[in-house]
């Protein structure tokens, strides 16, 4: 479908209950696939769109976190999707937010899957960290440097199957404006602005769990769940993952 920059890839699967599902930063709605038939088989009418840059999605020039809600909210009305629970992981929960405070009619019910919450001071590191283009290598080498590269920043139990789904997601994005948009982003007034019931989720293993707590204490009306496992656990623990958000979807 058309969005604000090209064309914009999703998966859709199932009838009934509206569910968006936004994917974390360099993957694409790949990130999704184990759980999209487990939403179907309760009545969950899943979209799972893969973000500019991302997957088979055109780029977008240097988009904020805002622009990118502003790209979703066209997708979802191009979808005919009113009302929907929206749920987004990382990069993608910080998009959802945006999309929640933005267009507030648009989202019956939120998830906020490990919501990245940085501070200002941690918004600076993170931009001063190495980033930006994948140099691919004659030797294929770039492969193996970002499974090390995995192996020592995710969470240790990852399965293989995960960690080539993050490698390849990560050489097929080329540039990671996700993470960018990301670190340059100031989540507080979407935060303080949300109206709609809204659910964190919180895997214990993930590097920003932590964060949760954070969001937690600035909103203490919001549900919380809590998961074992990493930054994979959408695709580790697929039927923990539906059980743990399907009693708040709309």
């Amino acid at each position: 479908m058309q969005g604000l920059w090209g064309q914009v890839h999703y998966r859709a699967h199932g009838e009934g209950r509206p569910l968006v599902l936004i994917h974390q930063s360099p993957w694409s709605s790949m990130q999704y696939h184990a759980v999209l038939p487990r939403l179907a088989a309760r009545g969950i009418a899943a979209l799972a769109p893969d973000t500019p840059g991302y997957g088979l999605s055109d780029p977008a020039p240097d988009a904020t976190i805002a622009d990118h809600a502003d790209n979703l909210a066209c997708v979802m009305r191009a979808r005919r999707l009113a009302r929907a629970t929206v749920s987004g992981h990382h990069t993608g929960a910080l998009i959802a937010a945006s999309l929640a405070a933005r267009y507030p009619e648009l989202v019956a019910a939120l998830i906020l899957d490990n919501c990245p919450f940085y501070t200002a001071a941690e918004r600076a590191e993170r931009l001063k960290r190495p980033g930006g283009e994948v140099a691919i290598k004659p030797d294929g080498s770039h492969f193996t440097d970002r499974w090390a590269t995995m192996r020592r920043i995710a969470d240790p139990t990852m399965s293989d199957a995960s960690v080539q789904l993050a490698v390849l997601a990560w050489c097929e994005a080329g540039r990671d404006s996700g993470h960018h948009a990301a670190f340059r982003h100031d989540a507080s007034p979407d935060i303080a602005t949300i109206a709609a019931p809204t659910l964190l989720l919180a895997s214990r293993c993930d590097p920003i769990s932590g964060h949760v707590d954070r969001i937690a204490a600035r909103r203490p009306d919001f549900q919380r769940a809590d998961l074992s496992g990493g930054t994979a656990s959408v695709l580790e623990n697929p039927d923990g993952w539906v059980s743990a958000i399907e009693p708040v979807i709309a």
